[in-house]
């Protein structure tokens, strides 16, 4: 029984980095789509579409 509840455990563990890593890089994509936002508004929209994509 202890090997599986070990076995559990690091399954747990690994999807919670993953989670923990999925939410940190969603911070920062947001940060940055928020800051790349600002610096397009002061050129034209047309070079924000194309980098969008």
């Amino acid at each position: 029984m202890a090997k599986k509840d070990k076995k559990v455990n690091a399954w747990q563990i690994i999807v919670a980095v993953f989670q923990a890593l999925a939410a940190l890089f969603g911070s920062l994509k947001k940060s940055h789509d928020s800051a790349k936002a600002e610096s397009s508004s002061e050129g034209t929209s047309q070079d924000s579409e194309n980098s969008a994509e």
